[in-house]
């Protein structure tokens, strides 16, 4: 069963919101299958979030991370973090690439660290104000979490939702 997203707040809705969409279509191998959004945050950054855990956390874990199209993403936690990535995450949950704007919300640095609150629409509570970092879908290097370019919150991205191995 599920906690009703709406209820929830910032990364916790999030989270929800992917295993929803992952379940929805037939991405989660099991009830306990949690998916998490490829967001940081203040003390909750992005690379520990893929275990499910909090900081700190071991860049040592080896398990592979796939696209919806199968391919390899990353090989292991510190894949997250080196200059090219396997593949491109560009695909949705239905395994479509979705339009032409390439850009999502990560608030996350090269390193998948949390880069400030004024990275990450004040830890993703804001939506009109100050502004968030995005990553790009399309590219398989160190843009894929950030871009370096930022966002007003008021604007709509997507975001990565990834399955902890």
């Amino acid at each position: 069963p599920y906690t009703e997203c709406s209820a929830l707040t910032a990364l916790d809705k999030a989270d929800c919101a992917c295993t929803r969409a992952a379940a929805a279509h037939g991405l989660r191998k099991s009830p306990t299958h949690q998916f998490y959004a490829w967001l940081s945050a203040n003390t909750k950054n992005a690379i520990c979030r893929m275990q499910g855990i909090a900081s700190p956390c071991s860049a040592s874990v080896i398990a592979p991370w796939f696209n919806t199209t199968g391919q390899t993403f990353v090989n292991n936690l510190s894949g997250f973090t080196t200059t090219t990535i396997s593949s491109a995450v560009r695909f949705d949950e239905t395994g479509i690439e979705s339009g032409v704007v390439a850009l999502v919300w990560t608030g996350t640095t090269t390193l998948g660290t949390w880069g400030g609150a004024a990275e990450s629409c004040d830890e993703w509570t804001l939506t009109t104000s100050p502004s968030g970092v995005l990553g790009d879908r399309g590219s398989n290097s160190a843009p894929w979490t950030n871009n370096g370019t930022a966002a007003s919150c008021a604007s709509p991205q997507h975001v990565y939702c990834l399955a902890a191995p």
